[in-house]
């Protein structure tokens, strides 16, 4: 070992100081500097995000995360609105329609429950509500061949709910069957 120099015997290496968790919580670090660092590499990726995309939907804070099951617990033994009841009606006709392949009225019926819950979705749910109308009427679109009012349905429906995957598949699928692989 005396040929050796010494950054490679490992006698010379105990030492060394390594932190489990990439130098986040070394003792030679500023944690306060660490964290403003990030904030700010943070900010600077997003707001050259927002500039390649400016259509996406803003991005989801933890606040958000814990306050929205909350409501959901809270609303849950909440009265729908004659209308929601309606809509609701109108897309489980739509659904029967679809089931059978028949598009055309089930793209009636889905529209018929998208002009009824669209005055009312003003919560958190009926929006949800109203994304998965337009999606089911997207998906209806899709099979009659009418690919761009497909398009704009499914994209309304991301727009309400941008959580909502069937609605991103549905697109998605609309755009592969166009060859506009997105």
């Amino acid at each position: 070992m005396a040929g050796l120099p010494d950054s490679l015997k490992y006698s010379k290496w105990d030492h060394i100081e390594v932190s489990d968790d990439e130098g986040d919580s070394h003792p030679n670090i500023d944690q306060k500097l660490m964290a403003r660092l990030k904030k700010e590499k943070r900010a600077k990726d997003y707001e050259e995000f927002r500039k390649q995309h400016p259509d996406a939907p803003d991005p989801i804070r933890a606040e958000e995360l814990m306050t929205s099951t909350s409501r959901t617990v809270i609303n849950s033994g909440n009265k729908e609105t004659e209308k929601q009841k309606q809509a609701k009606e109108a897309k489980e006709v739509g659904n029967k329609h679809f089931g059978k392949g028949e598009y055309t009225e089930a793209e009636e019926w889905f529209g018929k429950a998208i002009e009824l819950a669209t005055e009312d979705a003003t919560s958190s749910e009926a929006k949800k509500q109203l994304a998965v109308y337009h999606n089911n009427r997207a998906a209806a679109r899709s099979n009659l061949g009418k690919a761009q009012e497909a398009i704009e349905d499914a994209t309304a429906a991301i727009k309400l709910d941008f959580r909502y995957v069937k609605a991103r598949l549905c697109r998605a699928k609309v755009y592969e069957g166009e060859g506009e692989v997105k």
